[in-house]
């Protein structure tokens, strides 16, 4: 499958691992580029350039940016690029409004929007002995 993972922190570094570790081709993106890099490094896979070219004919793109103006502007900006029938996972803690609109956004470019924020912090998204990433 065809994966952009949008948001490499704490918890989407080690998460987007997981993706590419069961074997999916995983497309990264991140502000600062140096945590996109580190990732490549110790995942493989390819960093993108913008959110545009990371999710270009993606299937399923997860994101775990930091609020609602970040999770509405990567949508917004990417959404065009996406393959028919795709999926955006957003992994933020955003408010149901946004879930909402986003949803709205999502159905009316033809994909689909899963609201699914994540908890239990850095320790519950990577095993022991994953890389950190760069700060």
């Amino acid at each position: 499958m065809k994966v952009a993972f949008i948001g490499m922190g704490v918890m989407g570094f080690p998460m987007a691992g997981h993706l590419a570790k069961a074997g999916h081709a995983v497309n990264v993106f991140n502000r600062s580029p140096d945590k996109s890099a580190a990732w490549v490094r110790a995942h493989g896979g390819r960093a993108g350039e913008s959110v545009v070219d990371t999710m270009a004919d993606a299937e399923l793109v997860a994101l775990c940016v930091g609020n609602d103006d970040d999770v509405r502007g990567v949508v917004i900006e990417g959404l065009p690029v996406l393959a028919g029938g795709a999926v955006i996972v957003d992994h933020t803690t955003t408010s149901a409004k946004l879930a909402r609109e986003m949803a709205e956004l999502a159905i009316a470019g033809g994909v689909h929007f899963l609201d699914a924020p994540v908890s239990g912090g850095e320790a519950g998204a990577k095993p022991r002995g994953w890389p950190k990433p760069s700060r």
